[in-house]
C-alpha cells in the first residue's frame, strides 16, 4: 500500500509539472499591477482570487477570469488525461503557484489566510 502511494505522489507530481508547463499566458498589464499590488494572488486551489477588502480594476478581474478559465480548461484536460481528479489537479497545481508566488513576492492565499511574503 505504502509502495502504490508513493507512485501516486511521484505520479501526481509528474502531472502537475506539466500541466503548469501548459499554462497558457493570459495575463495582462492590470492583472499583473494587480498581482504587485497585492489586489490579486494566488489561491491554494489553484486560481487566482481577489484579495478581501482590496478592489483590483475592472480590467484587472477580467484578466483574471480569462487566466481562471485557461486554468481550468488545462486542468481539465490534464486530470482526463491522466484518469485522476480534477480537485487533485487544481490542488497539487495551487501549491506549486503559491510556491512560486511567495518567492515573486506576489500575494497569495494558503490554507491560513492571505500573505505577501518579503
Amino acid at each position: 500500500m505504502l509502495r502504490q502511494l508513493r507512485i501516486l505522489a511521484a505520479a501526481t507530481a509528474a502531472l502537475v509539472a506539466g500541466a503548469l508547463a501548459g499554462l497558457p499566458a493570459f495575463a495582462g498589464a492590470a492583472l499583473d499591477a494587480a498581482k504587485a499590488s497585492c489586489e490579486i494572488g494566488e489561491s491554494i486551489g489553484g486560481y487566482l482570487e481577489a484579495v478581501p477588502g482590496a478592489e483590483p480594476s475592472a480590467q484587472a478581474l477580467a484578466e483574471m477570469a480569462e487566466t481562471n478559465n485557461g486554468r481550468r480548461a488545462v486542468y481539465v484536460s490534464t486530470a482526463r488525461n491522466n484518469g485522476v481528479e480534477l480537485s487533485t489537479v487544481e490542488r497539487l497545481t495551487g501549491e506549486r503557484q503559491v510556491v512560486k508566488a511567495a518567492n515573486a513576492h506576489e500575494c497569495f492565499r494558503d490554507d491560513g489566510g492571505w500573505k505577501m511574503r518579503q
